[in-house]
C-alpha cells in the first residue's frame, strides 16, 4: 500500500448516514408516541384564560367514590416575594385516587426556577394517593411556596369533580 493515496469513504458514510437517519426517525416516533396520550391535558392558552375548566373523560363512577372519575384542570395561585404566582394543574382521578398529574408553568425567573424545581419531583409524591390527602409539603426539591399553587388547583379541582 502506498502512503497518500486516498481512501474510499463512500461507505462508512453511507452507512453513518443511514444509521443516523435511523435514529432521528425512530426518536421522533418514540417522541410522537409519548406525547400522544396527553391530549386532554390543558394548554396555556386554556389556563390563561380561566381559573377553573373541566377536561373531559367523565366516567361512571361507584356510589362509594366521593368524586367523579376523569381529567380536572385549573389554575392555582400562590404568594411569593415577587408577587402573586399561578401554576396549571391537571389531575385524573379514579375511584378517588389521583393518577396523573401534569403542571404548566406559568412564571418565569425565580419563580419558573422554583417551579421547575417542584415539578421535576411533585407528581412522584401526588400519584397515586386519594384525593384527600394531606398535600401540605414543607417543599419539594427545594421549592417551598409552589406547593400552595398546587394545593390551591386541587381546591378548585375538587369542587369539579363532587360527585
Amino acid at each position: 500500500m502506498e502512503p497518500n493515496q486516498p481512501k474510499n469513504l463512500t461507505v462508512p458514510f453511507i452507512i453513518g448516514g443511514s444509521l443516523l437517519l435511523f435514529t432521528f426517525a425512530a426518536g421522533a416516533w418514540a417522541f410522537a408516541s409519548s406525547n400522544s396520550n396527553q391530549t386532554d391535558s390543558p394548554n396555556n392558552s386554556q389556563l390563561s384564560s380561566t381559573t377553573s375548566i373541566f377536561s373531559g373523560n367523565t366516567t361512571t363512577n361507584t356510589s362509594s367514590s366521593k368524586y367523579k372519575n376523569g381529567t380536572y384542570a385549573s389554575l392555582g395561585s400562590y404568594d411569593s416575594p415577587g408577587g402573586i404566582e399561578q401554576l396549571g394543574v391537571s389531575v385524573t382521578i379514579s375511584n378517588d385516587i389521583i393518577t396523573d398529574v401534569s403542571f404548566i408553568m406559568k412564571s418565569k425567573g425565580t419563580s419558573g426556577e422554583y417551579q421547575q424545581l417542584y415539578i421535576s419531583e411533585a407528581k412522584n409524591l401526588i400519584v397515586g394517593k386519594t384525593v384527600d390527602s394531606d398535600f401540605n409539603f414543607s417543599s419539594v426539591n427545594g421549592a417551598s411556596l409552589t406547593n400552595e399553587g398546587f394545593i390551591s388547583a386541587l381546591a378548585n379541582i375538587k369542587s369539579q369533580a363532587k360527585a
